[in-house]
């Protein structure tokens, strides 16, 4: 069953499609000058509901579809002649953090649950998306990635001394 968070999405996602694909229609005889105000409003409208979006997504949503709303509000300000680059890096940045905090706390959930495949591709975003940041910091790397390792090896200790069923 599809949440009405999801809907809701999927309605926004449909009326903006629908707002960037349907043509401006300008009725009666207009000059270039009306046509060119009317597209430069069209388009400064697009990029202030592009930017709207992307707020929204870096709050509620995960990486990848905050990093799409990052570059479609790129392209869209861009258009309209309002991109600012000091915005986009402090996007950019907010995206990053929130993606290593994340991964963090999906190592330290995937350790706890002996789910070590996971907290290994965790920690491997965690690297990669902190080298972005220039945060990274390699003992702090050593340490997690001894803590899985170590995990690992308990679990196939405890897993190597479990007595076969007998069904």
């Amino acid at each position: 069953m599809v949440d009405h968070t999801k809907m809701t999405n999927m309605g926004v996602i449909f009326f903006l499609t629908m707002v960037f694909l349907l043509p401006v229609k300008l009725y009666g005889e207009t000059g270039q000058v009306e046509n060119d105000k009317a597209r430069q409003k069209l388009l400064r409208r697009t990029a202030n509901i592009s930017l709207w979006r992307l707020k929204v997504v870096i709050e509620r949503d995960g990486f990848y579809s905050a990093r799409v709303a990052l570059n479609i509000w790129r392209s869209n300000a861009k258009d309209a002649g309002t991109f600012d680059q000091k915005k986009f890096d402090e996007f950019k940045k907010q995206i990053y953090e929130k993606s290593v905090n994340s991964n963090l706390r999906c190592i330290e959930t995937n350790v706890m649950n002996e789910n070590f495949t996971d907290a290994q591709i965790c920690l491997y975003w965690w690297k990669s998306h902190s080298k972005v940041l220039d945060t990274f910091d390699p003992v702090k790397h050593d340490e997690l990635k001894k803590l899985i390792n170590e995990g690992k090896e308990k679990k196939k200790q405890l897993d190597k001394n479990k007595p076969e069923s007998t069904e």
